[in-house]
């Protein structure tokens, strides 16, 4: 079974890259196969000049009422 990772690349960049891995047991050891790249994260605060975001959550979207007759 596999799950997605978020990875910061470099560390402490705030630069965050979200991948599809699987648990594999090798060796008696436990490590994470890579399975493929999924891209930016958006899950994760960016830095932005130095930085770190404030709110990692986006912003609310104020819905407009319909007004159908």
């Amino acid at each position: 079974m596999s799950f997605i990772r978020a990875k910061e690349i470099p560390p402490g960049s705030g630069n965050w890259y979200d991948y599809e891995v699987e648990t594999v047991h090798k060796g008696g050891k436990v490590i994470q196969r890579h399975i493929r790249y999924i891209g930016k994260s958006s899950l994760r605060p960016s830095r932005s000049n130095g930085m770190a975001a404030s709110s990692p959550e986006p912003a609310p979207v104020a819905i407009e009422p319909s007004t159908s007759v």
